[in-house]
């Protein structure tokens, strides 16, 4: 485990510089400080056709507050991803992904407004 800034930036070459450019000055030599322990568990899914010549993968991960916790979620979050074109998505394919999104968030177990896993992460309870 990288215990200064510097140690991770022997494994990325362009880390300090990326870093510089959005945060200024910084000492790479200070320690980390390590924060809470998580679990996470990702299940993924097969392709799903969300429009035609359009394939979308889902996510579900689900966070466990402590590396033995395996009863108590602390967070899930429902993600997923589709195949492009160079970068191009056809109109249909984003407009019913979107329509996806915004039912899943109507479902009873969503909380649209809870934490990210990096704010959870960042501002633990």
């Amino acid at each position: 485990m990288p215990q200064t800034l510097e140690d991770i930036d022997r494994l990325y070459p362009t880390f300090d510089e990326d870093l510089r450019f959005i945060a200024g000055e910084i000492e790479l030599g200070a320690p980390l400080t390590p924060g809470p322990d998580y679990r996470e568990l990702v299940y993924r899914s097969s392709k799903l056709e969300v429009a035609k010549h359009t394939k979308a993968e889902f996510s579900l991960t689900i966070w466990y507050g402590g590396a033995d916790n395996r009863t108590e979620p602390a967070l899930a979050e429902v993600s997923f991803s589709y195949d492009t074109d160079h970068g191009e998505v056809p109109a249909k394919a984003a407009h019913r992904s979107r329509a996806l999104l915004l039912a899943m968030q109507d479902l009873a177990w969503a909380e649209p407004g809870a934490p990210t896993k990096t704010a959870l992460a960042a501002c633990p309870d």
